[in-house]
C-alpha cells in the first residue's frame, strides 16, 4: 500500500500460480505486469487466499472442504491441549495427484513433517501433544491440484 515492492518478478509463460507472502498491513495492493521486449498479448488474473478451515475432535462427522485454485492450501486449526492424542484422517479425496499434510505447534514449528496422501486419504497420527495452543495443519496439493477431500480430527 505503500508503494514498496512486496514481491519481485516472475517470468510468465504457459501459466504461472505465485504464492504471495503474507500480508501484514492492510490497505490496497497493486500487481504490476510488464511484457517481455515491448510483446503484446493478454493474461488472465486471479487472485486467491488459502483456506482457513477449524477442525473440533468432538465433530461426528468429516468436514468437507474443496480447493478451487491451482497453488491453494488448506490450513486447519484446532484447540489443542498438553496430553491430547490425536488422529488427522483425509477420506473422500479427488486431488487427482494427491498431496502433503504438515502439523505445526502454535509457535509455527514443524511437529509433523510433510506426509503423503493419494486417493486413498490418509491416517496420521498427531504425536501426544506438548503444549497447549492453536496448532495448525496444513494441506498442500500437489502438482497445483484442485478438487476436494473431508477432513476429521479424532481422539485416540
Amino acid at each position: 500500500p505503500n508503494g514498496a515492492t512486496f514481491q519481485s518478478s516472475f517470468g510468465i509463460s504457459n501459466g504461472l500460480v505465485n504464492r504471495l507472502p503474507v500480508i501484514s498491513v492492510a490497505g490496497t495492493y497493486t500487481i504490476r505486469i510488464t511484457p517481455a521486449s515491448n510483446g503484446t498479448g493478454s493474461v488472465q488474473l486471479t487472485a486467491w487466499k488459502d483456506l482457513a478451515v477449524p477442525l473440533d475432535a468432538a465433530a461426528t462427522s468429516p468436514t468437507s472442504v474443496s480447493i478451487a485454485f491451482g497453488g491453494q492450501q488448506v490450513r486447519h486449526t484446532f484447540a489443542g491441549t498438553a496430553g491430547d492424542a490425536l488422529n488427522y484422517a483425509l477420506s473422500a479425496v479427488t486431488l487427482s495427484s494427491g498431496g502433503t499434510v504438515q502439523v505445526l505447534s502454535p509457535v509455527g514449528s514443524t511437529i509433523v513433517s510433510p506426509s503423503g496422501f493419494g486417493a486413498g486419504g490418509l491416517l496420521l497420527n498427531i504425536p501426544t501433544l506438548t503444549t497447549t495452543g492453536t496448532y495448525t495443519i496444513v494441506v498442500i496439493p500437489s502438482s497445483q491440484g484442485t478438487g476436494s477431500f473431508d477432513a476429521r480430527l479424532t481422539a485416540r
